[in-house]
């Protein structure tokens, strides 16, 4: 089996990312709106500003650099740094992959649940970019713990088909 480039593979993973952080907030947005209207009150409330700790990373970046953003919900730097997130964790797993082997659609899910649980429930508080675990409901905990495994599925597959792709099309493989 040939070896990709490291460039090539932290390419790939950066569009696998940014591609599982779409899938990823498409599913929460649908678990959400199935979610009990109690449950999703004490969800919004729990986070710093209502924003999701993506937005409150931009809003603390708009305050040192003395530039207003829209009080509350999505804006594009909120978006932008979201979205940034997704990129990194994407290229970070593809190279992993390529390099470690882990070549199972499998491995993709429990990335994307260590993700969580580091960033969700972890750095997010301790950041202040996020609210306490304890300041949700459980569902709220479920319904991030799915999508986040999404995205780690969503990015093993993405990662994957395109590094076979790669790799077919390598010139030892090309046909003649």
């Amino acid at each position: 089996m040939s070896r990709t480039s490291f460039a090539g593979d932290a390419l790939r993973g950066l569009i696998a990312g940014t591609a599982a952080v779409y899938a990823l907030d498409k599913l929460d947005r649908y678990l959400k709106d199935d979610q009990r209207v109690s449950a999703r009150l004490q969800a919004v409330t729990g986070e710093p500003g209502g924003n999701g700790p993506a937005g409150s990373v931009a809003h603390r970046a708009a305050t040192e650099l003395a530039t207003a953003l829209a009080p509350t919900g999505p804006t594009p730097a909120g978006m932008s740094v979201r979205y940034g997130t997704g990129a990194v964790m994407g290229a970070a797993y593809s190279v992993l992959r390529a390099r470690n082997g882990m070549a199972s659609i499998g491995v993709g899910i429990p990335y994307g649940l260590a993700m969580y649980v580091a960033q969700e429930e972890r750095l997010n508080p301790r950041a202040a970019i996020g609210g306490t675990p304890s300041g949700a409901p459980w569902q709220d905990h479920a319904r991030r713990a799915v999508a986040h495994g999404f995205f780690g599925l969503v990015t093993e597959m993405l990662a994957a088909s395109s590094a076979a792709t790669a790799r077919a099309d390598t010139p030892a493989t090309r046909p003649r």
